[in-house]
């Protein structure tokens, strides 16, 4: 659903979602990594509270993995 939102450019529903699950340990949980890349986000990649949360699960050197 979070990606539908994306696409839609809706962030006021979209960012809810993904903040619960980047924070869900599971193979079928958003990936912070593919968030930077993935054109799914674009819409609403821009917006401070997605930046926020992206930035907050950043790894601490992603040069490392």
């Amino acid at each position: 659903m979070a990606q539908i939102y994306a696409l839609l450019g809706n962030a006021d529903e979209a960012i809810p979602i993904i903040k619960r699950l980047v924070h869900i340990a599971s193979f079928n949980s958003i990936s912070v990594g593919l968030m930077y890349i993935d054109p799914v986000w674009d819409p609403i990649r821009s917006d401070p509270r997605f930046e926020e949360l992206v930035a907050e699960k950043k790894p601490v050197n992603p040069k490392k993995f």
